[in-house]
């Protein structure tokens, strides 16, 4: 990583007091290690740097466990509160997520395509990388400071999870950074995050899915129906890739009655999951998402992601005008029917 990269990078926070890694709504292993990772890229500390989102308490067993055996502190924030900083940083996301609230921020790191139009003092967009903490452990590297076992335990859960075990998006860097990262880190508190309980609960969501599954050609779309996890949706997408002569699976459920949630898998050798994902997105009328106001919280929609792996949120009221309803019948209907000409049946 070059010197000048991290010159920027301090430079565009240094006159900051307070300052805020923003993530995304649901934030996973790779954003949580990124956001440990940039507060010490930029020598601060919890006092000066806060780690913070706008969704709901995270819930994903491994998820859980890692903010806690590695003692990760992160805010729930509402809109009202980023004004309590003075400086605003993104990693493993982007302006565009979040509509028209940052137009401009301090600095963008980010593993996913670029969208939108935004401004930003450092911006590091770098869509090679199957993981935003492979990026910032090349920062890190190249900043001189020094990594923890608990910091690098982080980034190898990070990159590990978004590269499914260096298997999905990874290139170089990512095999490069896993081996440094693997001598520095703790693998027995890795095998304790990964080994996390499950809840009972959790076990008859996921045989009420599949029993709702079906296949057409060669798409395996499963319907999670409601649910109040939303790591669920992704979690049975990733499971159901294993199923034979499958090429693309779509996992699809309604988190809390708000948002439709779909997760989008391949092969890795046909369309991409990240490209359909986005196309799906633009029918309701936005290419990047947007954001209104429910009553402190934020309601906004977005679709992307990889070739081999992509998510697509929207607001149920916008599912309702689009589709013409919001029945489990119409959502199947028009989700495989959007996807299938989306992927050609391939």
């Amino acid at each position: 990583m070059k010197k000048s990269d991290i010159t920027k990078l301090r430079v565009a926070h240094e006159d900051a007091d307070r300052i805020l890694i923003l993530l995304h709504d649901h934030p996973d292993p790779d954003a949580m290690a990124s956001a440990l990772a940039l507060r010490a890229v930029l020598g601060r500390n919890k006092q000066t740097v806060a780690i913070g989102h706008f969704g709901t308490d995270v819930s994903r067993p491994e998820n859980v466990a890692m903010m806690d055996l590695l003692e990760i502190d992160m805010m729930r924030l509402t809109p009202g509160r980023v004004s309590d900083f003075d400086s605003v940083a993104m990693v493993d996301v982007q302006p565009p997520f979040f509509g028209d609230m940052f137009p401009r921020v301090d600095s963008v790191i980010d593993h996913h395509p670029k969208t939108g139009n935004y401004k930003a003092k450092f911006l590091k967009i770098s869509v090679s990388e199957g993981a935003t903490s492979t990026i910032m452990t090349g920062l890190l590297r190249g900043s001189g400071v020094e990594i923890s076992e608990r910091l690098a335990t982080a980034l190898l859960y990070g990159i590990k999870t978004d590269t499914f075990s260096l298997t999905r998006d990874a290139d170089d860097e990512d095999v490069d950074a896993f081996t440094f990262l693997y001598k520095r880190a703790n693998v027995g508190l890795l095998r304790k995050i990964e080994k996390a309980e499950i809840p009972s609960d959790e076990l008859t969501v996921f045989g009420r899915s599949l029993s709702r599954h079906w296949i057409e050609g060669n798409v395996l779309f499963v319907d999670v129906g409601k649910v109040g996890r939303e790591y669920m949706i992704p979690k049975l997408a990733d499971f159901c890739m294993q199923a034979k002569d499958v090429d693309w699976v779509v996992s699809f459920g309604v988190l809390n009655d708000v948002y439709f949630v779909a997760s989008l898998r391949n092969v890795g050798y046909v369309k991409s999951a990240g490209r359909v994902a986005r196309n799906i997105f633009q029918m309701f009328g936005s290419p990047t998402g947007k954001i209104k106001s429910n009553g402190g919280s934020l309601i906004q929609g977005g679709g992307g992601g990889h070739r081999s792996a992509a998510k697509v949120v929207i607001p149920m009221c916008d599912i309702k005008r689009v589709v013409g309803g919001v029945s489990q019948k119409k959502i199947r209907q028009w989700i495989m029917k959007t996807v299938m000409d989306q992927t050609g049946g391939e």
